[in-house]
């Protein structure tokens, strides 16, 4: 009988000595009740309000040094993107596409100010069809190269999606981007189908026959110019896009000037600076 009163007189004080312990670590936890800077209402302490604007100036300052560290970068990735795809505005007037190389330099078209990419003439949209069939596939695909890379240097979505191999290899083109209308264009003329023509000896009705087929090769080349046409304004609305997101204004004379754009869409002047 004694030795269960003790063991239970044991067990009592244990108890009460972890209930001490416990009391004491919960008035360790709670705020001195007592001080002026205390709150009971909920809200946050005076304290804690100011360094937590102080965090937040912090913040926002590491959040602009940031940004502007990441516009330098795109600045000098866009200078470099010129650079290594040669594009350069030049003051000299691109040859006419009317007259032949061999003709006198004073009947030379009047495009002012006139720009290169990969030494190749970037002139306006409306002289686009006027290249041969090589300058103008060069020159849109080295166009649609440069178009992709700036829209992946500024993490811009496009309207036209730019496509190298659209049609195949080697056979670039752009595709309307979801939200944008449907539709694919070729930035590649037809390929020559030139060669020796077929006798088949049948005199009028031959005749008939080859001039037939040359008039239907004829259709099938202006359609595909219109088609090339409609992907090279695909790729300077493009670029107008580009300059557009970037807080550049494009004039309206400008639309159609493709040099124009690019400068306006790598957000450089004509000398490379911003």
């Amino acid at each position: 009988m004694l030795f269960r009163s003790r063991s239970a007189l044991a067990e009592r004080r244990a108890a009460l000595s972890k209930r001490r312990a416990n009391l004491i670590k919960a008035r360790n936890l709670l705020p001195d009740l007592s001080s002026p800077s205390s709150s009971s209402s909920g809200r946050p302490l005076p304290g804690a309000l100011a360094s937590l604007e102080a965090s937040h100036a912090i913040l926002l300052r590491q959040h602009q040094e940031l940004l502007q560290r990441t516009a330098e970068t795109q600045l000098i990735l866009t200078r470099e993107l010129l650079s290594v795809f040669a594009f350069s505005p030049t003051s000299a007037a691109l040859p006419s596409p009317f007259t032949s190389p061999s003709s006198s330099t004073s009947s030379t078209s009047s495009l002012s100010p006139t720009y290169t990419l990969s030494t190749l003439p970037l002139s306006s949209l409306s002289t686009l069809p006027l290249l041969s069939s090589p300058v103008l596939s060069a020159t849109l695909s080295h166009l649609l190269h440069l178009t992709r890379l700036l829209a992946l240097y500024f993490s811009l979505s496009l309207p036209f999606t730019p496509l190298p191999s659209l049609f195949g290899p080697g056979r670039p083109g752009v595709r309307a981007s979801p939200g944008w209308g449907d539709g694919t264009f070729p930035l590649f003329p037809s390929r020559a189908t030139g060669g020796a023509t077929k006798d088949f000896g049948g005199g009028e009705q031959s005749g008939g026959r080859e001039l037939e087929g040359a008039m239907r090769e004829k259709e099938r080349r202006e359609e595909r110019m219109k088609a090339v046409v409609g992907g090279s304004v695909a790729l300077a609305f493009n670029l107008a896009y580009l300059a557009w997101r970037r807080g550049a204004e494009v004039r309206e004379e400008e639309l159609g000037d493709l040099g124009a754009l690019v400068l306006k869409a790598a957000g450089v002047s004509g000398n490379g600076q911003r």
